[in-house]
């Protein structure tokens, strides 16, 4: 397989790498985690996230497919829109997060953490009109975040602000027809992501970076582990490692089914690990037990809060009968002791972040 330009780039740099998942890596840093952190918070930094899988889907067929693997109805997608999507099991439960775009009647990207192509061919076999490709090797995908985003767009595409597509959804700019701006993130800032021509991809990267106006700070995935725990946004390798109900990730809106969601058994949640411990961030699996009724599958350290925050899942029942030390959506009563420290539970998103 071809290495992807921008990896590379980056190989010959020698940025330090991150094993995101089996033999998955990314850049971790480019220069300091926290200073990356901070460029996306008050201006705007670059990701490369090229290690995303697209798949093409066309024919009559498709909507059947995407119907019967995912809970979101795209009958209902509107032309040029995305939907965040779940990828469920037999059971209805989730095993993988995605997100659809829909180019024509019969035309839809399913862009996933890694390729699921294989998966994809033995579930349309029984469809006659559907072709899939995977176009992943076509395209570079650059990640834009941060409140000044859309102004170094605008600078080095040479686009108006009206020009932009508005939230899930994407365009082509008529001046750059071969690259889709969507707007999408991971960060909670304002953000888009480019999908670039592989032989395009490096030029662009290196415009960002040096426009005039606002230039980007080239950023890695420790920076966008902590703004995606503190955005309560889940990773796949980390709280899809094993199978989650559409209820216990709060996905129910907008699904096509519920699958086996109907008992609420968990519920994601946030967790505050208490100042005075900072350790290395590490966004590998933690599936840790603080106590038997919360798991941990996530931990970063928050340059905003101090301190270091994660996600999990708890038994509601805990939370409602407090068991779990504490009150939800607030730092305020005692705390839960356990082997990793003193921990606060806090609901989705994290609060107190600006």
């Amino acid at each position: 397989m071809e290495s992807p330009a921008l990896a590379d780039y980056f190989a010959k740099r020698k940025i330090p790498l991150l094993e995101l998942s089996h033999q998955l890596f990314l850049p971790a840093e480019f220069s300091s985690f926290e200073q990356e952190y901070w460029a996306v918070r008050r201006s705007v930094g670059i990701f490369d996230f090229s290690f995303m899988s697209t798949v093409e889907l066309s024919g009559s067929d498709a909507i059947a497919l995407l119907q019967l693997i995912q809970n979101r109805n795209c009958e209902e997608l509107a032309i040029g829109k995305i939907a965040y999507s779940m990828l469920l099991n037999e059971n209805g439960d989730v095993w993988l997060d995605a997100t659809v775009w829909r180019l024509g009647p019969d035309h839809f990207y399913l862009i996933t953490g890694y390729s699921i192509l294989p998966f994809l061919r033995e579930a349309a076999r029984p469809y006659n009109d559907l072709q899939l490709a995977d176009i992943a090797e076509q395209y570079q995908v650059i990640a834009v975040q941060g409140p000044h985003s859309s102004d170094l767009l605008e600078s080095v595409l040479e686009v108006k602000a009206a020009d932009l597509p508005q939230y899930f959804a994407f365009n082509q700019p008529s001046n750059y027809p071969a690259l889709t701006i969507a707007r999408l993130g991971y960060t909670g800032e304002l953000g888009y992501e480019l999908l670039v021509p592989r032989a395009e991809a490096l030029a662009l990267w290196q415009q960002l970076q040096t426009a005039a106006v606002f230039p980007a700070l080239e950023c890695g995935f420790l920076a966008a582990n902590t703004l995606r725990i503190e955005a309560g946004f889940i990773l796949f390798c980390n709280e899809l490692i094993e199978p989650r109900t559409l209820a216990s990730l709060g996905k129910l809106d907008g699904a096509k089914k519920e699958g086996n969601s109907g008992g609420l058994q968990e519920s994601l949640i946030g967790l505050h690990f208490l100042p005075g411990t900072k350790v290395e961030n590490n966004v590998s699996h933690l599936a840790s037990e603080i106590a038997p009724h919360i798991q941990v599958t996530s931990r970063a350290f928050s340059p905003q809060l101090g301190h270091e925050i994660g996600l999990g899942f708890i038994d509601p029942a805990a939370l409602a009968n407090g068991d779990a030390g504490g009150q939800a959506g607030t730092l305020a009563g005692n705390p839960l002791n356990s082997p990793l420290g003193p921990v606060y539970i806090e609901k989705l998103p994290f609060s107190g972040l600006r």
